[in-house]
């Protein structure tokens, strides 16, 4: 990973903190658009670190500085919000969404989620998921529950066909859980590591939301 340091260190009152971007392929249509990237059709940029710095507490902003951050936050929802609904047309934000208390409600929610999805806790649902998901689902064999674990292991890399299928995977499994009985061997298991539910619920979140954003109608076009 490529990382931009500034050379800067947090001043009096500032807070230091380390991001990154990461890159798509550049499309023969980027290219099109912009010749300069014709030799980079295919090719990925290396995601780029960065470092920044911010006020510790509101205190230190001024009123407008407040303002502009409070919009841009409250606006990034909504129109989140507007993508998610990307497949109705007649899809307008209600007094509901258009809050900075519903907006840092919301990232707090996709916060919990990411954090829930570690790669090394997916690992554990994913051998759970293999080894007790055919016992739980009758149209699951060994062999795509075997292949289940690897869509999962992976599970910020797919596409959508796959994604909705892991939906209805993930969704199917859980209502027989509901079914199960407390002594069976899948519950048993579900029940001896409490970051599996949370795991199992935040990979259906992610696959849901994930799906949304990629609707061809993004929030921009609308």
């Amino acid at each position: 990973m490529d990382t931009v340091n500034t050379g800067n260190t947090a001043g009096a009152g500032n807070t230091r903190f380390t991001g990154k971007m990461d890159f798509k392929k550049v499309t023969a249509k980027q290219a099109e658009a912009n010749p300069a990237l014709a030799s980079k059709v295919g090719q990925k940029r290396e995601t780029l670190g960065f470092e920044y710095y911010i006020p510790a507490t509101a205190s230190q902003l001024t009123q407008e500085q407040y303002e502009m951050l409070a919009r841009a936050f409250t606006e990034a929802h909504i129109k989140a919000v507007i993508t998610e609904n990307g497949d109705n047309w007649l899809f307008k934000p209600t007094e509901a969404h258009c809050s900075f208390e519903q907006a840092w409600v919301a990232y707090n929610e996709t916060t919990t989620r990411e954090r829930a999805l570690t790669k090394e806790k997916v690992a554990v649902f994913g051998q759970w998921y293999k080894t007790y998901a055919p016992t739980l689902v009758e149209t699951i064999s060994a062999k795509a529950a075997l292949m289940a674990e690897t869509v999962l292991a992976n599970w910020n890399k797919q596409g959508t066909e796959i994604m909705e299928a892991m939906v209805l995977r993930l969704t199917q499994v859980m209502e027989a859980l509901e079914q199960a009985p407390e002594d069976s061997a899948a519950m048993q298991a579900y029940m001896a590591d409490e970051t599996l539910a949370s795991v199992h619920g935040a990979l259906l979140d992610y696959f849901t939301a994930a799906i949304a954003a990629k609707t061809e109608i993004s929030a921009d076009a609308l």
